[in-house]
């Protein structure tokens, strides 16, 4: 009884999870469509900017 508890809680979290991660990668793409004319004018600045951002990432 005390695994079956155990195990739906974790499927609990682990699906409230997924709803959030799903939420935000909406809410990202919805600002990155918002910001496509932007992004497109200055497209060399946001590429130094990425790449900066996941070379610190990475090391």
């Amino acid at each position: 009884m005390m695994v079956m508890f155990v195990f739906t809680m974790m499927v609990m979290i682990m699906f409230t999870m997924m709803i959030m991660v799903a939420r935000a990668v909406v809410v990202t793409m919805m600002v990155v469509f918002a910001m496509m004319a932007h992004i497109l004018e200055n497209y060399n600045i946001l590429y130094i900017f990425y790449y900066t951002y996941y070379k610190n990432i990475i090391n």
